[in-house]
């Protein structure tokens, strides 16, 4: 077998599947390619797919090529995460405040997410070894104890808030303690 080294290219993604790709890459630094065949492996063979077409054409070789290594090329990951936040303090207490200040009424969809529609909250998926699994989210990452972790396994995601629905932001939202006044310091 010989190494060919490092050969560069791009994978015409669309929006659905870089949508996915900022989520995997943003929780992680150590999310490698490798991995994305545990989370999404029709997005991992696209990938593929076009990496062994493109070795073939431009470089002439024979169809099966044997191991290709996968990596990032460098920046990949600040290129699609540049910009991305996640909810913060401040966002929460004045979705929080909001809500309160609605009473009995239900928050419409399109003003509780005015402002934060993109930001990222975290998924945390839970597995026992007996097959067990179940989901937690969260508004702001957390690290959870040594009792949780002796208990199940974890593994956090990025996810949209947009991607919620309106009752589980209100629910996620409702979780937290009151807010005594307004985020912006009582007028």
């Amino acid at each position: 077998m010989e190494e060919l080294g490092r050969v560069e290219f791009d994978v015409p993604l669309n929006r659905d599947e870089t949508e996915k790709l900022r989520c995997l890459l943003y929780p992680s630094e150590f999310f490698y390619p490798e991995n994305l065949g545990w989370e999404d492996i029709e997005l991992f063979h696209k990938i593929k797919n076009k990496a062994e077409t493109m070795l073939v054409e431009a470089l002439g070789l024979p169809k099966p090529l044997g191991y290709i290594g996968f990596h990032w090329a460098d920046g990949e990951r600040e290129r699609l995460i540049r910009g991305e936040r996640c909810l913060t303090e401040e966002d929460i207490s004045k979705k929080r405040f909001y809500i309160d200040s609605l009473g009995d009424h239900e928050p419409s969809r399109e003003e509780l997410l005015a402002g934060i529609s993109h930001r990222f909250i975290w998924k945390e998926i839970w597995k026992r070894e007996t097959g067990h699994m179940w989901e937690n989210y969260t508004l702001l990452r957390r690290t959870p104890s040594e009792d949780e972790l002796e208990y199940a396994d974890c593994s956090v995601y990025a996810v949209r808030l947009s991607d919620l629905s309106t009752e589980m932001i209100v629910k996620l939202l409702n979780q937290l303690p009151a807010v005594p006044e307004s985020p912006q310091g009582g007028d």
